[in-house]
């Protein structure tokens, strides 16, 4: 009877911890289809792109966050010559080139946080301190990869004038529609 009792509680031990893993003590810090704004992560909805711009092999991109419709978004404008699958540095303004140049803008419950464009010799807008943003569009199978890392923006031109981190993680499909 002892012994019985010594294994049941030995059992109760070590069964519990043998389900804990090191992996399992570490947070998960990886992102997928988020927005993380200012330490809070947002799900992102839904990805549309304009139809007739995405023919002309442009990108204007809507990124839907949950909320009022039409409130919470952002969005992103690229083109695919100069921008498809393209790490571009978002601290600097791009060089002059044919096509569309980088615009990112963030609509939060119906203000602008910020409003960014990176035509050379453009000073009606604000660019980021710092960050990378990464397009890739697969116009094929209807699949597209955001990727904005390690931004921190202040707009005081068109937005609210305070700092703001970001990061966007999305890869899934697109939606079509004229805007």
């Amino acid at each position: 009877m002892p012994w019985g009792f010594f294994l049941a509680a030995a059992l109760c031990v070590i069964i519990p911890l043998s389900s804990c893993s090191k992996k399992d003590d570490k947070p998960d810090t990886s992102m997928s289809n988020i927005v993380l704004l200012d330490g809070y992560d947002r799900p992102i909805e839904r990805v549309w792109l304009d139809k007739s711009d995405l023919e002309e092999g442009y990108y204007d991109i809507v990124i839907f966050l949950p909320g009022e419709y039409g409130s919470n978004g952002i969005k992103i404008q690229a083109d695919s010559l100069n921008h498809n699958n393209k790490v571009i540095d978002l601290s600097v303004k791009e060089k002059k080139h044919d096509g569309w140049y980088i615009s990112i803008e963030y609509l939060a419950e119906k203000t602008w946080l910020f409003d960014t464009y990176y035509e050379p010799g453009s000073t009606y807008y604000e660019i980021f301190l710092t960050g990378t943003l990464r397009v890739k569009v697969s116009k094929e199978k209807k699949q597209i990869s955001i990727e904005l890392k390690n931004g921190i923006v202040k707009d005081n031109k068109n937005g609210d004038g305070k700092r703001h981190e970001i990061s966007i993680s999305y890869n899934g499909p697109f939606y079509l529609d004229e805007f």
